[in-house]
């Protein structure tokens, strides 16, 4: 059993699934749409769903932190200037944060690469033909649009390579006892447009499948709003 769902359904054979948000501007309004959407008991038509996780209440304590400083590829200064002001201002307000070693990032990008590609982004080609547009220079970069297709065989290699990784995190948060995880969303800073060529720090959450809060704001502390908070 995965997850309490019918075998495979929760990634045996799923890739990397796809997310959609939701993007919002509070925690305030976080609380809104899990309410809302809870509320709807979504268990009762979405087989992906597990049935009442959340309504199980909450723990009063405030959550144990780790901190991931680095992973696969040394963020630079003003990244890691960032996580060290992160990790002091919660320290301060009264969280207890210890460092936090998870799978290498390097090595699960390796695999998201391939997943990313089973198909050998035949669809995304297909609809550029159709318009006659030609790729933009980022996804060419970035080294997607080369990657030939997978046979059935290489797709659930993958699949069981992912499966593995996101057992590993698992281990490892269970090991080092903490609740959430702050990390760098990326390894580096704004970059031109067009230039963005490494997903290296956001795509090892879509693997393991790890909810992912995104912020700049150091303030509300209280309410969870760090650079970037990753909830098992």
């Amino acid at each position: 059993m995965i997850g309490y769902a019918a075998s495979g359904w929760v990634g045996a054979n799923t890739g990397v699934p796809a997310v959609c948000g939701p993007l919002a501007n509070s925690v305030r309004d976080l609380r809104l749409l899990t309410r809302v959407v809870r509320d709807a008991k979504p268990w009762l038509f979405d087989p992906a769903v597990i049935p009442e996780v959340m309504e199980r209440g909450t723990k009063s304590r405030r959550p144990i932190v780790g901190v991931i400083r680095k992973s696969g590829l040394t963020p630079h200064p003003p990244v890691r200037r960032a996580i060290s002001e992160a990790v002091q201002k919660l320290t301060t307000a009264g969280f207890v944060v210890k460092e936090f070693t998870p799978p290498d990032f390097n090595e699960i990008r390796k695999v998201t690469k391939e997943l990313f590609t089973l198909d050998g982004l035949s669809y995304p080609r297909g609809q550029l033909e159709k318009a006659d547009e030609p790729v933009v220079p980022s996804v060419e970069a970035i080294g997607f649009w080369s990657i030939p297709r997978k046979t059935h065989e290489e797709a659930w290699a993958l699949n069981a390579r992912k499966l593995m990784i996101q057992k590993q995190m698992l281990d490892s948060w269970q090991t080092a006892g903490i609740d959430i995880a702050l990390a760098p969303a990326g390894p580096h800073t704004a970059v031109r447009p067009g230039e963005w060529t490494n997903d290296m720090y956001t795509v090892a959450w879509n693997a393991v499948d790890v909810s992912v809060l995104p912020s700049h704001s150091w303030g509300e502390l209280n309410q969870y709003r760090m650079t970037s908070i990753r909830l098992w």
